[in-house]
């Protein structure tokens, strides 16, 4: 069963119907069109209820999460829609289960499988590349600020009765030894001028990282976030904003949130423009964070370094072939801006 991996992404697809088509059954969905919508790590498919509501269903990668941390996400992720906020949670079998574990024959291992609503609109990603305005996408900007605030307090109220077994994007998580996405400062793809470069910003942004880990205010503000917050994560329905697929959240500091929003966007017309939109939405929910936009530096600085260590550990997707030079570059621009002021030098 290897020979799954060596499949191209719609060999694959064609695979895993048959696994999508056994897990439907257990959300009472139809079997009989469900029509592959992308496959990168997760693969999703759009299915239709017996009552021909459409739904998404993911299946998840192997090995990514463990079943108790989609045990937690989804917990969270319903806490937070329980909260008020709009949100894509998922949506229990006809046995009340979030996810289930399903195997078939044609796939090498068992998967992980959830369903949540089918959502109709565009993400801001395609807001984006139809040409939005810069004031248009700062609008935009400012409704995510918005909501970035009041998901963060919302889950800095979230308790639960075990501890988080979601992994951190915290001191070890970006700069250990086995970072969350990869230890970037390996990629084969680097030159030997990028991979110096890499290893001091690693070592730099370890020391900083720590010095504002020890801070009563980040203290306090770490929690669970989304972490992948890019613009394929907001979708505008309605005229208003949906944040959707939680896959990467895990526990870290508001300020990552915020630089992962950001980060793409820098050097596009609009960019200035959603910066202080968003900043200042954001601010205006949770105006005791302004003293920390201070480090947003170096959480941009260090959401640069995970794509790096991505494109490391995910060489065979198309999105590494076809843009991991240019993450590296840009990774590169980034970390020297950063080491090139007084908190990296």
């Amino acid at each position: 069963m290897d020979e799954f991996y060596q499949l191209s992404p719609e060999q694959q697809g064609e695979r895993l119907v048959g696994l999508a088509s056994k897990a439907c059954k257990l959300w009472n969905l139809s079997t009989d069109d469900i029509a592959l919508i992308k496959i990168r790590e997760n693969a999703v498919f759009k299915v239709w209820g017996l009552d021909g509501t459409p739904r998404a269903l993911r299946i998840h990668r192997a090995g990514y999460h463990s079943n108790d941390g989609l045990i937690e996400e989804a917990d969270w992720v319903q806490y937070l829609e329980a909260s008020g906020l709009p949100v894509n949670a998922p949506r229990p079998t006809a046995s009340g289960d979030n996810f289930v574990e399903i195997d078939h024959p044609a796939i090498p291992e068992s998967r992980q499988v959830d369903v949540f609503d089918w959502l109709e609109g565009e993400t801001l990603a395609q807001c984006e590349e139809a040409g939005a305005s810069p004031e248009e996408m700062a609008v935009h900007y400012r409704r995510l600020g918005t909501l970035s605030a009041q998901l963060h307090n919302a889950s800095r109220t979230w308790k639960r009765d075990i501890p988080s077994v979601r992994a951190a994007w915290d001191l070890d998580g970006l700069f250990g030894e086995q970072p969350r996405w990869g230890r970037f400062w390996e990629c084969p793809r680097l030159t030997p001028e990028q991979r110096k470069l890499m290893e001091r910003g690693r070592s730099e942004l370890t020391k900083a990282l720590r010095e504002y880990s020890a801070l009563p205010a980040s203290k306090a503000d770490f929690c669970i976030i989304h972490a992948d917050l890019i613009l394929d994560n907001v979708m505008v329905v309605d005229g208003n904003l949906v944040l959707i697929d939680f896959d990467d959240a895990g526990n870290s500091w508001p300020l990552f949130d915020i630089a992962t929003s950001l980060y793409f966007e820098q050097g596009e017309p609009h960019f200035d423009h959603c910066y202080q939109a968003m900043l200042e939405a954001y601010l205006a929910v949770r105006p005791e964070f302004d003293a920390q936009l201070a480090y947003l530096p170096l959480f941009m600085a260090a959401r640069a370094t995970t794509y790096v260590g991505w494109v490391h550990t995910r060489s065979e997707t198309e999105t590494a072939r076809e843009q991991g030079d240019e993450m590296i570059d840009r990774c590169c621009t980034e970390l020297e801006r950063w080491l090139s002021t007084s908190a990296g030098a």
